[in-house]
């Protein structure tokens, strides 16, 4: 098995979630390339101050939150410089 570097896993997470939002998102894309990405037991902190704030434990709930309504449109440039 290859080990990705850190950077390889950050590029992989942003083009599966472009591609996610792409498709249209939750109940029209699949979150399978999102949750790839992902520890099992991942855990991610929003600040409360946000519409979707809190806390998210497992790659099963990543999906609970739709972030694409609040923050869309978006555009992702990985690797360019300003």
């Amino acid at each position: 098995m290859t080990k990705e570097s850190t950077m390889d896993v950050l590029q992989k997470f942003y083009a599966a979630e472009a591609a996610y939002i792409a498709a249209g998102g939750r109940g029209k894309a699949s979150f399978d390339g999102i949750a790839a990405c992902l520890h099992p037991g991942v855990v991610m902190y929003q600040a409360l101050s946000l519409p979707y704030g809190g806390m998210l434990a497992g790659v099963a709930t990543g999906e609970v939150r739709d972030l694409s309504d609040t923050w869309a449109p978006q555009t992702l440039r990985v690797g360019a410089t300003p």
